[in-house]
């Protein structure tokens, strides 16, 4: 019979179930303020241009475009000039976006090439624009639109 109580007493702790363990909190870490701030930066650089900086840029390359006179449909000449700028504001890069129609489209052709030379016209560089966002302005898309030359924006 002692061999059947120590079977039980053997199964019985076995079966006992263990004691659980306690979960464990995650640390909690704090940021240090230099970092956050860093990283704060860091946000705020990658964001895109804002309309002031935009609106600044195209002020800067208007006074270097010459708008096609005579152009038919000149409202319709919106030309998407694509910028690659050095961070001492230069330009390194441009190329205008729209190359089909420059292909079927003589006035396009016309307008977009007079865009592309203000923007690597010498005058109206080196772009006006903070170093400290240079993340923002590096690479942009800019719009040469006669409606906004002349004071009639889209």
């Amino acid at each position: 019979m002692t061999s059947v109580l120590k079977t039980v007493e053997k199964l019985k702790q076995k079966v006992r179930p263990k004691p659980e363990k306690k979960e464990e909190k995650p640390k909690k870490y704090k940021v240090p303020a230099k970092l956050k701030q860093s990283a704060q930066q860091n946000v705020a650089e990658s964001m895109p241009m804002t309309i002031s900086e935009l609106d600044a840029v195209a002020r800067q390359f208007r006074k270097c475009w010459n708008v096609p006179a005579g152009a038919r449909d000149a409202e319709d000449l919106l030309v998407e000039i694509f910028v690659r700028a050095n961070p001492d504001g230069t330009i390194r890069q441009a190329k205008i976006l729209n190359q089909g129609r420059m292909r079927s489209d003589p006035f396009y052709r016309t307008a977009a090439e007079s865009a592309l030379r203000a923007v690597l016209n010498p005058i109206c560089s080196p772009l006006k624009l903070p170093p400290k966002k240079y993340e923002r302005w590096k690479v942009m898309k800019l719009n040469f639109d006669p409606r906004a030359m002349f004071g009639r924006g889209r």
